[in-house]
């Protein structure tokens, strides 16, 4: 069995109450990256056999830009800005042999669930 867990959660804010008087442009910016690879492999040789492969990967992660309730902001421009990235790969790679008979599973299974939110 393979597993393969990403789920890391990126956020940038300006916190409630926050004060700022900026003469030009005010950014705020949050960049996330999930990545998640599970592969799974099996040699078996046997007169008569049984297997069972199963790879899994899941890549979540929340990615906020967020403005704090009550924040006065007083700028040329502000820019609020939320980017995620989420991947998942799931392989299995099997090689049986066997001298009577064999039953083989082989499980591959890829999740991606992003949340990508300014606010």
């Amino acid at each position: 069995m393979a597993n393969a867990l990403s789920t890391a959660d990126v956020s940038a804010a300006i916190g409630a109450g926050a004060v700022f008087n900026i003469a030009g442009s005010a950014s705020v910016r949050a960049d996330g990256v999930n990545q998640a690879k599970a592969k799974g492999r099996s040699i078996s040789v046997s007169l008569v056999g049984m297997g069972l492969l199963n790879a899994t990967a899941t890549a979540s992660g929340d990615d906020k830009a967020t403005v704090g309730g009550g924040a006065k902001i007083k700028a040329g421009s502000l820019s609020l800005q939320a980017n995620g990235i989420d991947h998942a790969d799931a392989d299995n790679d099997s090689t049986d042999i066997s001298g009577l008979g064999n039953i083989g599973f082989s499980i591959a299974s890829a999740t991606v669930d992003p949340s990508v939110a300014p606010g």
